[in-house]
């Protein structure tokens, strides 16, 4: 899933917005034995005079297209893997095939399922971008992903149990809520990113709280485990006399690659905010600490070795090359 989508920033406008601090890559990160270090291979978007207005979530099909939610152009964009803009679906409005702004996209073969702002459905279309099925929601969708059977993921803005965290079939039916032991009973607190394991388990990452929970595909918590050094949750602000809210996001994005390593861009409080992306083992163990060139919105790991990356405000989409280290201990669950 990429990164990019619908947050509580969206629904609650007083929560502050993302840290633009811009700073310099840290010059001894490229100078360590093994690491991983990535090389920025393509940029596309608004900056570059391209047919995209406000990146939301970003997927790449199995060809290599990459399908762009524009939050601003009410639409979903497919382009080339060269950034040559094939075509979109989508317009304003609350009808068929209409959105009020896409916020993320997530890919099962020839399926693209979008969550729109304040939605409480999720919209499926194809990769030809025809309209496919719209499958309802709980509540308003947060995030969502497909697991490598087609099976969708949806979470949702709430504080009720059985509503947090569903699983349909590839065919858009319900089968059952997954209960969240690290749930909290504010639905301000409970905003998540989703992404699936190569051994096709959830991974469902709390933003406001340094939790991570793995389920297996019958629903089962596999295990819970937090990113080593980060604090255990957001600061909070006082919002009145008797309330607080989070003073932003702990993490911020989510994404897994083929080797089973997990990929988690920080939010406003590490050492180089929206820039720093830790990097664990299918365990929980920190194999090394990234940092991006720019702030980032999303980081979205590709089938062929890249990180799909949001950067300038929403406006371009980069695709980094990942130059993987020769001291790679991170490996998918066997």
């Amino acid at each position: 899933m990429t990164k990019g989508s619908f947050t509580l920033h969206n629904l609650f406008p007083f929560l502050i917005l993302l840290s633009t601090n811009l700073g310099a890559t840290p010059q001894d990160q490229a100078n360590v034995p093994g690491a991983i270090r990535v090389k920025a291979e393509r940029s596309f978007g608004a900056r570059f005079g391209q047919n995209v207005l406000l990146i939301g979530g970003i997927a790449e099909d199995s060809e290599g297209n990459l399908f762009v939610a524009d939050k601003l152009d009410c639409s979903v964009k497919k382009f080339g893997s060269d950034g040559t803009y094939i075509g979109k679906y989508g317009a304003y409005g609350k009808g068929k095939g209409e959105f009020k702004g896409p916020l993320d996209v997530a890919i099962w073969k020839d399926r693209v399922a979008v969550v729109d702002y304040l939605s409480t459905a999720v919209n499926v279309i194809s990769t030809d971008l025809k309209y496919v099925r719209t499958v309802p929601a709980p509540n308003f969708v947060v995030d969502i992903a497909f697991d490598r059977n087609g099976r969708l993921y949806v979470a949702t803005a709430t504080d009720k149990p059985d509503e947090l965290l569903t699983v349909y079939d590839s065919l858009g039916n319900f089968i059952r809520p997954i209960r969240s032991p690290g749930m909290h009973n504010n639905m301000l607190l409970n905003s998540m990113r989703l992404a699936v394991t190569p051994t096709n388990n959830l991974l469902a990452m709390y933003q406001y709280f340094n939790t991570l929970e793995e389920y297996d595909p019958d629903g089962n918590l596999v295990q819970t485990y937090s990113v080593p050094n980060v604090p255990s949750a957001s600061p909070q602000r006082p919002h009145g006399a008797d309330f607080a809210l989070p003073a932003g996001e702990l993490l911020y994005d989510l994404s897994c690659d083929n080797r089973g390593r997990i990929w988690i861009l920080s939010g406003d409080f590490s050492t180089t905010a929206n820039r720093d992306v830790y990097i664990l083992s299918a365990n929980g163990l920190l194999l090394q600490t990234l940092t991006l060139p720019k702030p980032a919105g999303t980081v979205v790991y590709t089938r062929t070795d890249c990180i799909l990356v949001r950067e300038e405000k929403r406006t371009v989409l980069t695709r980094y090359k990942v130059l993987n280290g020769k001291k790679d201990s991170g490996r998918a669950h066997e």
